[in-house]
């Protein structure tokens, strides 16, 4: 599955989720609403002593202002609250909805913000459970035949439910309030070790985009919607695939279509020449080779050698030679004046100076950093529900790294080497985070993001 389309199901699990535990979990063991998020933090178990306490506080309140017993108010109430927790499930897609909507995307102002929306969130499990224990109410007066009007009635569940939110309201923040491992957020990352450093990324328009971690030299790379993309070092070429699926060859402000390769190609498996004349991609299935030549609109197709589905091509530093990775066999190939083929007996080690984005974990729709390590650094990113960033150093875990709502995604991790600094993507935001002082700042707004440095270099991929 194309690791979008996971991040989209995770984000629709999460909507979800509400549904599963009301058919999930028994009705007998049902509290009020906010016992929903509680008891997915702690576990079922948690479940019936939360039911008890409810009814056991709130019971005595509600017979007072229904004038009855306690000892016959307490079943009643019980059940109240048994239903109560229904309210749950609809106030969890507000809270959702809300955090979505009002929740700071970045993760420094995210944080911040945070604790204030749980006290929103509260208030919204208060009103949804004061809700459907009113309505219960009602169900216990016309049976039992008291005479007791709606305000009253109003009254009292308010009243009950306000003393049982006592204790629920800080149990729940509690349980929700963010931890981090961080101890700063900066607002930018002109402090980062390599300030020059220029990061690439599809920004939220669409087009590539690039800015140095200093926040300065923001600029737009190619004003067209990217998906996959290998640029050169200078920026002033970009060979990428479009949202329509279509190669594109941008160079110096000219954007030309390449015409159907006629298989699925990603940056590890395509690359063009130093001088913009040439564009080749490889077949990672088949090893077929098509080399675009720009000046004329045409392909030449070139035969390969070797076998095995470990595919890397990277272009020399020669206008008219490229280098070709078959399993375990390396391959020059020059096109001009006649194609010619050498199999290398050492690794090649003259390249055009060119990034793409490359890694370690790869889907239909390109490649990322899942993993890495830096000496004794080490980080991992976890996807899925609750998706996080790991980092160890040597055997001890040094910073959990995840977005307090459980909303966002880590999109990827590297380390740049040398500095003990993390480029990390989470949600539409990049950020440098500093392992040492545990210190996190944005770079800039965007997705599927590279740095022109080592780990993302199409030679240190080859």
């Amino acid at each position: 599955m194309p690791r979008e389309s996971q991040l989209y199901c995770v984000k629709r699990f999460r909507w979800f989720l509400p549904l599963f535990c009301l058919f999930a979990f028994p009705l007998a063991a049902r509290a009020d609403g906010i016992d929903l998020p509680i008891a997915i933090g702690y576990g079922v178990g948690i479940f019936l002593p939360l039911l008890l306490f409810n009814a056991t506080v709130e019971a005595p309140i509600m017979g007072r202002f229904l004038g009855i017993k306690f000892s016959e108010m307490w079943p009643s109430w019980f059940k109240a609250n048994v239903w109560s927790l229904l309210a749950g499930i609809p106030a969890l897609m507000v809270n959702e909805i809300l955090n979505g909507w009002f929740l700071p995307a970045e993760l420094g102002r995210r944080f911040r913000a945070y604790p204030f929306f749980l006290l929103i969130f509260i208030f919204v499990f208060f009103s949804a459970t004061c809700l459907v224990e009113f309505l219960y109410a009602r169900r216990i007066v016309r049976k039992t035949g008291v005479r007791v009007g709606a305000v009253t009635l109003a009254k009292g569940v308010l009243l009950a439910n306000f003393a049982s939110y006592v204790v629920l309201g800080p149990v729940y923040a509690f349980i929700e309030y963010p931890r981090t491992d961080v101890h700063e957020f900066t607002s930018d990352a002109r402090w980062s070790k390599q300030p020059a450093l220029t990061v690439v990324a599809v920004g939220l328009g669409g087009q590539l985009v690039a800015a140095t971690l200093n926040g300065e030299s923001n600029r737009v790379v190619v004003p067209y919607e990217v998906r996959d993309y290998v640029v050169s070092a200078d920026l002033a070429q970009a060979l990428y695939r479009g949202t329509d699926d279509r190669f594109y060859f941008f160079k110096h402000g000219t954007n030309q279509i390449v015409p159907g390769i006629g298989f699925w190609c990603r940056a590890p498996e395509m690359d063009f020449s130093p001088g913009g004349k040439y564009a080749a991609f490889i077949n990672r299935d088949s090893l077929e080779i098509r080399v675009f030549d720009s000046t004329v609109g045409r392909f030449r197709d070139v035969a390969t050698f070797g076998t095995g589905d470990d595919c890397r091509l990277i272009w020399s530093s020669k206008e008219d030679t490229f280098f070709l990775r078959t399993g375990t066999e390396d391959w020059e190939i020059v096109l001009e004046p006649i194609v010619a083929y050498k199999r290398l007996k050492t690794p090649p080690t003259d390249f055009a100076d060119h990034y793409g984005r490359v890694g370690n974990a790869r889907s239909r729709d390109g490649c990322w950093y899942a993993y890495h390590q830096d000496g004794p650094l080490r980080l991992a990113v976890r996807m899925g529900l609750g998706s996080h960033l790991v980092i160890w150093n040597q055997k001890d875990t040094s910073i959990i790294l995840r977005d307090p709502a459980a909303q966002l995604g880590i999109e990827q991790a590297v380390f740049l080497d040398g500095t003990g600094e993390v480029l990390v993507g989470v949600g539409n935001f990049i950020y440098i985070l500093d392992v040492s002082s545990k210190r996190i700042g944005p770079v800039m707004s965007g997705q599927e993001f590279i740095a022109l440095a080592k780990p993302f270099s199409k030679q240190a991929d080859f």
